[in-house]
């Protein structure tokens, strides 16, 4: 069991992600890049919440920094408390959906569209498990 002062050492991290949806159930992925916490594996795109920045703040920098998009109406869906072994993350779940979205990977990442329904077979960090279940 933990002590409480390793809990209180290990990082906490805020962040943002974006459930950006077609009108067929599709949603966008991206993968993480190698020599990332969770290389490899396939998120919602989004990232961390800077210092004194509201959460909708937040995701548009985090769209338009990876992806070159800005989301319109974007609700929130869900927030989510995870512990990694070597971080703690709250991630705030957003969900958009928009026929016209252009997207662009501006960090070189690789980004598919994949339907709702197939998302329990794709390799997913713990955390974003539970998104699945609101959709």
């Amino acid at each position: 069991m933990s002590r409480p002062s390793e809990l209180i050492d290990r990082k906490y991290v805020q962040v943002v992600a974006l459930v950006l949806e077609d009108s067929q159930g599709h949603v966008l992925l991206t993968r993480r890049q190698h020599g990332k916490h969770l290389a490899g594996f396939w998120e919602f795109p989004g990232g961390k919440v800077e210092a004194e920045e509201s959460l909708t703040d937040a995701l548009q920098r985090e769209l338009k920094e990876e992806l070159d998009y800005i989301p319109r109406k974007a609700i929130h869906l869900i927030s989510v408390s995870h512990q990694y072994p070597e971080k703690h993350v709250e991630i705030h779940f957003f969900h958009c959906i928009d026929d016209q979205a252009l997207t662009t990977p501006m960090e070189q990442q690789t980004m598919q569209w994949v339907h709702k329904s197939t998302l329990t077979n794709i390799k997913l960090p713990p955390a974003n498990l539970a998104v699945i279940e609101c959709l």
